[in-house]
């Protein structure tokens, strides 16, 4: 039962990390390339948007595909230890 809840609660965490993400990637376009407040955090000027968005963005994709590979590894683990318990049953 302790394995189960673990493994929602693994689960329910990927997806809240996942959604945030999510929303960061669909909402930082349009926050990019609206005029700051301040000068120094005006983006719009700043060559390519595109370049901007996507240099802004990428590392945010990156640590949850990361985090992601890590869940996997994990798991391809687990899974591997639980065949060793059986051969070694047999």
């Amino acid at each position: 039962m302790k394995k189960e809840s673990k493994k929602d609660s693994t689960t329910k965490s990927v997806e809240k990390l996942l959604i945030i993400a999510l929303v960061i990637a669909i909402i930082s376009p349009w926050v990019l390339t609206r005029e700051a407040i301040f000068k120094v955090l005006d983006l719009s000027g700043k060559g390519e948007i595109g370049d901007v968005i996507g240099g802004l963005t990428a590392p945010v994709i990156n640590i949850v595909a990361a985090y992601l590979v890590y869940l996997a590894f994990k798991e391809q683990k687990k899974a591997n230890d639980t065949q060793l318990e059986a051969i070694d049953q047999e």
